[in-house]
């Protein structure tokens, strides 16, 4: 007979985020997919969406790409309006991205479909109290994470 090997709270509870947190991406990659968006490109909006107003050096670091990458991309969302280039007034080298209202109102959009739509959805499956329970729970981890820490 095989012995179950039982895992720590510690363990299972990290497993248990790090499985609903690719959930939650794969849920918003294929939001942004149906809207047109490759995944690289909707991680510089979502660069962008965090801190508007930066440079494609910047971009790339952060994500990890080559800064020409970084151009291309650029290069497709400017082409779909979501975002434009602006020469910094002081030094005409310094090239910064922003969004534009279009680009805007795409997180807006997107944010409300999955954040609101898909997560009310997951949370009507739950009884109210379970679900408060979670919210609970959750909110009291992260206060002890978080004391003496600010």
């Amino acid at each position: 007979m095989k012995k179950e090997t039982q895992i720590s709270q510690p363990e299972e509870f990290l497993s248990l985020i790090r499985k609903i947190r690719k959930r939650f991406h794969q849920e918003y990659h294929a939001t942004a997919e149906k809207h047109g968006l490759t995944i690289p490109q909707l991680h510089a909006l979502v660069r962008l969406w965090h801190r508007d107003s930066q440079s494609i050096g910047k971009i790339s670091r952060e994500l990890g790409l080559a800064a020409s990458t970084i151009s291309g991309i650029i290069d497709r969302l400017e082409g779909k309006g979501l975002v434009m280039r602006k020469r910094d007034d002081v030094d005409r080298r310094v090239v910064t991205v922003q969004l534009t209202a279009k680009g805007r109102i795409l997180k807006t959009k997107l944010s409300r479909i999955v954040e609101q739509e898909y997560l009310t959805g997951v949370f009507s499956q739950l009884d109210k109290r379970t679900g408060k329970e979670l919210i609970a729970g959750l909110r009291a981890i992260y206060q002890i994470m978080t004391k003496g820490s600010k």
